[in-house]
């Protein structure tokens, strides 16, 4: 069965920003709800990267990563980062605040240990550097575990449940991380495969109606309770959260299958999705920019946090494209 892989992973990664920026959109409503949309998004975009990565690993003969790996990552989500960690630190420092130690951290990709006022989504990049890191050293027992793949799933799935009782006990808030690089070291080492055997088996087992079925009904119970217990129980959640966002990657893979691609809404929001990712948050949370201290309405509030969030990450994304085509030319 062919499927237009590029089309797939634009469907995934918009509905991840989507996700995201609905979760935090609500959050500046002040409602109860929406929170699991966040975890499900944060869910997607690592499982789409441990795929990608992994597919990328495997073409290249599963050989070990070096530091090389890292440095072209980081040239990848740098610019981006630092244009956007710029204009805010600036728009920081015009309303007083000197924390100058949090503001080098955040240069440095650091942000999820030193986070700025109104810029808390920004733990996801340090995240993302973390799960680099992860990956360039399972990537040097890549021959051991892609050889025993039951073996490997369940000794990953082992030890990241130990590790998250370890940090528990030991009082470490970050262990709700852990579910995440998990899912994301599973799709690395045998996303490929898991991917294959269920488009070759989509009709024999129906799957992708069921996947679909789950994952409506589980998200349909959490929305329902507050956002506040869920941050209670921030592990069982992200827990949740990954379930959902395995079963739309899987159901995504089984149900999208001709070559036709995507609309163009669909592969604009993929385009921006990183950069709507950092551009959004501010303007829908307690900072400068926060767009309620100046707006009332509910329904003009979100069609100007709309325009100025896309608006701002169109810009963005534009300016690290042109940026990056003068850095080729020289």
């Amino acid at each position: 069965m062919k499927h237009n892989r590029v089309a797939i992973y634009d469907w995934i990664r918009a509905l991840a920003i989507v996700c995201v920026v609905i979760c935090h959109w609500l959050q500046g409503l002040d409602t109860a709800h929406g929170f699991i949309g966040g975890l499900l998004g944060n869910s997607l975009f690592f499982i789409m990267s441990g795929l990608l990565l992994g597919k990328q690993w495997r073409n290249v003969g599963s050989v070990p990563y070096g530091s090389r790996f890292i440095f072209r990552r980081v040239c990848r989500i740098y610019p981006a980062f630092i244009l956007f960690t710029i204009v805010y630190s600036i728009t920081l420092l015009c309303t007083g605040y000197m924390d100058w130690a949090k503001i080098s951290m955040n240069f440095l990709m650091l942000s999820w240990f030193a986070k700025l006022p109104g810029a808390g989504h920004l733990w996801f990049v340090t995240g993302i550097m973390m799960l680099y890191v992860l990956l360039l050293i399972a990537s040097r027992l890549g021959r051991v575990v892609v050889g025993h793949p039951i073996l490997s799933c369940v000794s990953i799935l082992v030890l990241s449940v130990a590790a998250q009782i370890a940090m528990d006990i030991a009082g470490i808030r970050q262990s709700w991380f852990i579910p995440l690089l998990t899912v994301t070291a599973l799709a690395f080492f045998h996303g490929d495969d898991i991917i294959e055997w269920i488009t070759l088996n989509r009709r024999k087992l129906a799957l992708s109606p069921g996947l679909m079925l789950f994952v409506v009904m589980l998200m349909a119970i959490i929305f329902c309770l507050d956002k506040w217990f869920m941050l209670e129980h921030l592990t069982l959640a992200y827990w949740i959260g990954v379930m959902c966002a395995i079963g739309i990657v899987c159901s995504a893979f089984a149900l999208i299958s001709s070559d036709r691609g995507c609309p163009r809404v669909v592969s604009f929001l993929s385009g921006i999705s990183y950069e709507l990712y950092l551009f959004h948050y501010p303007f829908c949370m307690n900072s400068p920019l926060f767009l309620r201290r100046w707006i009332s309405g509910n329904i003009l509030y979100s069609i100007v946090f709309l325009v100025v969030s896309i608006g701002g990450a169109c810009m963005l994304n534009r300016l690290v494209s042109m940026g990056a085509k003068v850095w080729k030319r020289e």
